[in-house]
């Protein structure tokens, strides 16, 4: 981590450009119909930044603020890996035990493959071999919203341990092993053993009732109604600009001895060929290790970036599908600007790219989801 001195220069910059990125988010906001975002920039040891821009809702009657509840999507990943820490720490779970072992009313099974191969660990890092999942969640106030319909369709389609494919199969049974090892509810565990003691107080994977006072919003600023995740541990989480920012933090926090070791695991590659760690993307650019995930939820983008070297953590949360071009922003103004980090060409191997988009919203016209088909149809 770079010095205290240095960490000063940081922070200097960050305030020095404050307005010239406010004026950019401002226009993209416009451009692309981004409802509202909040953003968060922490400095390891600094206080913690954090802007609010835009609205809850499409007509502007509702300003974004730094306890406003937002979706996070696949970011859930990164926070249940936490939580599996928690339970590492504790002495509860091994990392190199089959999965099926933790598995009491519910096990993975296979024609084809040795599901007793399958590790925590590879569940973990998306290496045990089953097939990609997305999610889409449910409307609100459905019967299916609130329990795990999906575990009959999870397939395991390669040898477990012989290849990385991303896949929310992975936390999903996660999210099984969790609530058998530690005897309740995954959200109770979660609240319990990862959000009070991070002081995120206002995050939860229990969507129902008074948290929900943001709804995500579709290609031209629609609302797209509120969607509800069974699947709690790959797309559950929702949270405020507030509470990330503690967890932005206490990542930080892994790399200045306030952490045990053990939470390391999060930002490591397991492998060489293994982009991912636990819960994370982990990549080497410029000389510095960049620690990152998004996350996806129809109507919502969320990101997070760290820079465990520097010790520097950037957290953005929108509640657009639109979302995307403002996070990219963000991410790019830190690397490059402040940290003076990545040419043009190393950034691109970050950013995420609109084509990703693209893929997901041809699922969500399969689905026809209020606020993407409408969009569509009126930009032809």
């Amino acid at each position: 981590m770079k010095s205290l001195e240095e960490r000063e220069e940081l922070y200097s910059s960050l305030e020095y450009f404050r307005k010239d990125l406010l004026k950019e988010l401002s226009y993209l906001s416009l451009e692309y119909h981004i409802t509202g975002m909040a953003y968060t920039i922490c400095v390891a040891d600094k206080p913690i930044q954090i802007e609010c821009l835009g609205y809850l809702d499409e007509v502007g009657s509702y300003p974004i603020q730094k306890d406003s509840v937002f979706q996070i999507g696949s970011l859930s990943k990164s926070i249940t890996s936490w939580g599996v820490i928690t339970l590492l720490e504790d002495g509860l779970l091994d990392l190199e035990t089959p999965a099926n072992y933790y598995l009491s009313d519910w096990k993975l099974e296979s024609d084809k493959y040795d599901c007793g191969k399958i590790t925590v660990k590879m569940l973990l890092n998306h290496t045990s071999g089953l097939e990609n999942q997305s999610y889409f969640g449910y409307e609100y106030g459905t019967e299916r919203a609130f329990s795990i319909n999906n575990l009959d369709k999870i397939k395991v389609i390669h040898e477990p341990g012989s290849m990385f494919l991303y896949s929310g199969s992975n936390y999903t049974v996660l999210q099984k092993i969790i609530e058998s090892v530690s005897n309740c509810k995954f959200e109770y565990f979660m609240e319990d053993n990862v959000f009070n003691p991070l002081e995120m107080y206002k995050s939860s994977f229990y969507q129902k009732g008074y948290l929900l006072n943001n709804t995500g919003h579709g290609l031209l600023g629609e609302r797209m109604g509120i969607r509800i995740f069974s699947e709690k541990a790959a797309a559950g989480c929702i949270t405020t600009i507030k509470d990330i920012s503690q967890f932005v933090k206490s990542n930080l926090e892994i790399y200045n001895g306030n952490r045990s070791e053990s939470f390391k695991r999060l930002h490591t590659r397991t492998h060489r060929s293994v982009p991912y760690g636990f819960g994370f993307y982990c990549r080497k650019l410029a000389g510095q290790n960049i620690v990152y995930h998004y996350g996806i939820n129809p109507g919502w983008f969320a990101s997070l970036f760290l820079l465990p070297q520097i010790g520097i953590g950037v957290a953005v949360l929108t509640n657009s599908i639109n979302g995307y071009h403002a996070a990219n922003k963000i991410n790019q103004f830190v690397l490059q600007k402040i940290c003076g980090l990545l040419e043009l060409k190393q950034w691109q191997i970050l950013e995420f790219k609109s084509s990703y988009l693209e893929e997901l919203i041809t699922l969500y016209e399969k689905h026809e989801m209020r606020g993407i088909t409408y969009a569509r149809d009126y930009s032809k």
